[in-house]
């Protein structure tokens, strides 16, 4: 029901990739000074903390290009914070997305501002959705692995696709490069 409310182009996201890796950070850099990422199934899959050399070197590289970077997560586990400290960045846990105050938040606290912001993350009625009702300009990726997902995130999957329904009506090439991920 809820997605009768809320217009498909709040959850278009301002790009797709299949995953974090594939960014060419350095031509973002250009534009943005920022990058937030979503944790679970983005950064990690849900039922594994192990931060791996490709996601420390992602991250080593992010700061050789002076982003700002933080995490912000819906998440309440500790990990969020253990990922963060691993990787040298801040976090935000228990962020509500898709409201907009951890957006909000997370931007005070690195100096930056909404249209010099990335937010990337794999879903679009929190990340996206969320991302965009905060001004940013969010990039979707696909979740890791969807087989461990919380009930929850099952549920606002079933939303996804109606939303997507919705959107392949106004932006059938956007829609089509979701549901390919």
């Amino acid at each position: 029901m809820i997605h009768w409310l809320i217009s498909a182009t709040r959850v278009l996201p301002m790009a797709v990739y299949k995953t974090v890796f594939e960014l060419d950070y350095e031509a973002y850099r250009e534009h943005y000074d920022t990058v937030i990422y979503d944790l679970d199934n983005t950064l990690l899959p849900y039922d594994d903390s192990t931060v791996t050399d490709q996601i420390y070197q992602l991250f080593e590289t992010l700061s050789t290009l002076d982003y700002k970077v933080m995490i912000v997560s819906n998440s309440t586990s500790a990990r969020v914070q253990a990922t963060a400290e691993a990787l040298g960045v801040p976090w935000i846990k228990s962020a509500k997305k898709p409201l907009k105050g951890a957006f909000f938040k997370a931007l005070k606290h690195l100096g930056s501002t909404p249209k010099k912001a990335l937010f990337i993350g794999d879903q679009l009625m929190t990340d996206v959705w969320g991302a965009n009702r905060a001004g940013l300009n969010p990039i979707l990726v696909r979740a890791i692995k969807r087989k461990s997902e919380k009930w929850y995130t099952r549920l606002n999957r079933r939303l996804e696709q109606k939303m997507l329904i919705k959107l392949s009506r106004i932006e059938p090439e956007k829609a089509k490069e979701i549901q390919t991920l």
